[in-house]
């Protein structure tokens, strides 16, 4: 197996192999593709809820569940796209995306963030609990 050399690596350890660095080549194309169609949408006068709700909303964080919100890095992405959409596109289908965003919001501080894990790790993902502290910000438990 020939070593690779990441282009970009966001955090420590040294570049990636393999399937990490194609894994970070399809996140930034999933995060540069969600925010395309979600300013795309947003041009579109008066769009219909169907449209954004398949392609952009059904990608976007759900909870709470049994372990409340989880949050995936795409899942993080769409739901930055989303914001992009109801933005850019003034505010179009505010009915349903403001309050999901206000309920996302809201549940942030203590949402599961999975983190995707260096490709020479034993698990491709970890669940890292934050909790918020006044005093010190937000820091990991």
């Amino acid at each position: 197996m020939a070593p690779s050399t990441a282009t970009s690596s966001s955090g420590g350890g040294a570049g990636g192999a393999g399937a990490g660095a194609n894994s970070a080549e399809d996140d930034n194309f999933f995060r540069a593709t969600i925010l395309a169609l979600a300013r795309s949408l947003a041009r579109i006068p008066r769009v219909e809820w169907a449209l954004v709700r398949d392609p952009l909303f059904s990608q976007c964080p759900r909870g709470p569940g049994e372990s409340g919100w989880v949050l995936t890095e795409r899942s993080q992405d769409a739901a930055l796209a989303l914001g992009v959409f109801f933005l850019e596109g003034g505010c179009q289908c505010a009915d349903k995306v403001l309050p999901y965003l206000l309920r996302l919001e809201g549940a942030l501080f203590e949402a599961a963030i999975q983190e995707r894990r260096d490709a020479r790790e034993s698990e491709s993902s970890r669940r890292v609990c934050i909790s918020y502290h006044s005093k010190k910000g937000l820091e990991p438990l």
